[in-house]
């Protein structure tokens, strides 16, 4: 089972929090980061974040750039 994130910040949130991608899907022009959720951590984790929860900055936007930059490379090569 897997969970697709909905938007780049809950994709980074969810990898701050130590959830991996387990991959991509894509529909039109639109990337989607997808996380493996067997045990339903991940499910849980997006929940936590629509809570507004604090986080550390630093950290969360380090996982955000990494994100951002993975999508860019994505559209560049097959979109």
């Amino acid at each position: 089972m897997v969970y697709p994130a909905k938007d780049l910040w809950e994709a980074a949130f969810l990898r701050l929090r130590g959830i991996r991608p387990a991959g991509t899907t894509t529909e039109g022009k639109w990337v989607q980061f997808v996380f493996e959720d067997g045990d339903g951590c991940a499910s849980q984790t997006a929940t936590e974040y629509l809570g507004n929860p604090t986080v550390p900055l630093r950290d969360f936007k380090d996982h955000f750039t990494t994100l951002r930059q993975a999508l860019e490379a994505i559209r560049a090569v097959g979109m």
